[in-house]
C-alpha cells in the first residue's frame, strides 16, 4: 500500500483508534498492522501532524509498531516544531533527551543543544525538562555548574509531582524527582548528607516506579534498576534499629504527613476499652485528591490512604471543643510551657491533648 497523495481524514482516525492515547502503542489486531504502519508513514510523508507525532514517539525508543530509530524520531520531532504554531512542550524534551545521551551521534553527548531544548521545555512547564535541568546543573553540562540550582529545581517539583501521584495519575515523574532529591541527600549535594532521609525518597522512588510499569515507557526499567541499588546502598548507612513492626515518636508524625499533603483534615478520637485513637482522615476541596502519599520506611510502608489511624502514649489529659464530631484540623502545634498539643482549625482549636507520645503500626 504507498500513498501519493495528501493521506484522507478516514485514513487519520483509522490510525488514531488504534493508537493508545497514553503509551503511543499499536492497539489493534495483528492483521491490521501493515496498514496501520503504511498509513502512519504516509502521514508522515504529507505532514499530517497527529500521524508524525505517533511515528516520532514510535521511533523514540521504539514500540510494537516501529523499531526504535533515533534519526528518524529527531527529523519527525523538528518537523512538528517546524510546522506547528504551538509546539508541544514534550517535543522540546524529547530532542534533548536525544542530544543529552549521543544518541544520533555516536553516543557523544551535544549539551549545549540538550540545555537549549530542556530549557524551552522547562520554560513551558514540563516536568520531565525541568529535572533534566537540575541534572545538568549538578554536573555543569551545557551550562555552569550550580549544584544550589540543581536542588532548589527538585524541591519546587517534589510537591507538584506528589500531588500527581496522589491523585493517581501513576504516570507521572514523582519517582524520578525523588530518586534525584535522594541522591542529593545521599551525596549531601548542597545539603548535610541525611542517610535515613535519603532512604525515605528512594523508599517513596520505589513505590511510584512499580506502579508506573504498566505504561511501559522507555527507559524506565533503568530508572527502576538504579532505584533499587540507591536502597541497597542506603540500607546499609542505617541505624542496626531502624526497621520496626511499630514506631513511637513524641509528635503525631504520620498525620503531620499528613498536613504537609493536604490542606486540612477530619479528626476523631476514638476510645477502645483504655486506649485512645486519634484517627485522621483526608477532607480534600473538590478537585483535590482524597488521598495522601502516606509513608514509613521503618515499617517499610508506602502507599496512598484517606485515612490513618494513630495510637496515643499514656494521655493525662484530654479535651474535644464544644459542636461534637466530626472535627476538621488544618495545624498542630505544641506547647513546651505546658506540654498540650493543639489540634487547630486555623484559629480555633478544635481539641487539646497531653500524652507521651504517638504510636503508628501497620
Amino acid at each position: 500500500m504507498f500513498h501519493k497523495h495528501k493521506i484522507t481524514d478516514k485514513e487519520v482516525q483509522f490510525v488514531l483508534d488504534r493508537t493508545d492515547p497514553d503509551t503511543g502503542r499499536y492497539t489493534g489486531t495483528e492483521d491490521a498492522l501493515d496498514e496501520y504502519r503504511d498509513l502512519v508513514l504516509a502521514g508522515v510523508k504529507s505532514g499530517e501532524t497527529d500521524l508524525l507525532q505517533i511515528y516520532a514517539d514510535a521511533c523514540y525508543g521504539g514500540n510494537n509498531a516501529f523499531s526504535e530509530d533515533w534519526k528518524s524520531a529527531e527529523k519527525a520531532y523538528l518537523r512538528l516544531i517546524d510546522g506547528t504554531d504551538t509546539p508541544l512542550p514534550y517535543w522540546y524534551s524529547s530532542l534533548g533527551y536525544i542530544y543529552y545521551y549521543g544518541r544520533t551521534n555516536g553516543g557523544i553527548p551535544d549539551y549545549d543543544k540538550a540545555f537549549q531544548y530542556f530549557n524551552t521545555a522547562a520554560w513551558a512547564g514540563f516536568i520531565e525538562a525541568k529535572y533534566k535541568l537540575s541534572d545538568m546543573f549538578l554536573n555543569g553540562q551545557g551550562t555552569l555548574r550550580s549544584p544550589s540550582n540543581a536542588l532548589e529545581i527538585l524541591f519546587d517539583l517534589y510537591p507538584v509531582v506528589q500531588l500527581h501521584l496522589e491523585g493517581e495519575h501513576f504516570d507521572c515523574k514523582f519517582a524520578d524527582v525523588a530518586i534525584r532529591l535522594s541522591r542529593c541527600l545521599e551525596e549531601g549535594v548542597s545539603i548535610p548528607k541525611n542517610p535515613e532521609m535519603a532512604y525515605f525518597f528512594a523508599f517513596q522512588a520505589a513505590f511510584a516506579i512499580e506502579k508506573r510499569k504498566r505504561f511501559h515507557f522507555y527507559g524506565d526499567d533503568k530508572v527502576a534498576r538504579r532505584i533499587q541499588a540507591a536502597l541497597k546502598r542506603l540500607e546499609k548507612e542505617l541505624p542496626d534499629d531502624y526497621f520496626s513492626t511499630c514506631v513511637t515518636q513524641r509528635d503525631p508524625f504520620i498525620v503531620g504527613a499528613l498536613l504537609k499533603s493536604v490542606h486540612d483534615m477530619e479528626i476523631r478520637f476514638l476510645k477502645k476499652g483504655n486506649d485512645l485513637f486519634l484517627m485522621a482522615k483526608t477532607n480534600p476541596a473538590e478537585d483535590d485528591p482524597k488521598n495522601f502519599l502516606l509513608t514509613e520506611p521503618r515499617l517499610k510502608l508506602c502507599t496512598l490512604a484517606e485515612t490513618v489511624l494513630m495510637r496515643v502514649e499514656n494521655p493525662t489529659y484530654f479535651q474535644l471543643a464544644d459542636g461534637g464530631a466530626p472535627y476538621y484540623c488544618n495545624s498542630i502545634s505544641y506547647h513546651e510551657e505546658d506540654g498540650t498539643w493543639y489540634f487547630m482549625d486555623y484559629d480555633e482549636a478544635v481539641a487539646w491533648l497531653r500524652c507521651d507520645g504517638f504510636s503508628f503500626e501497620c
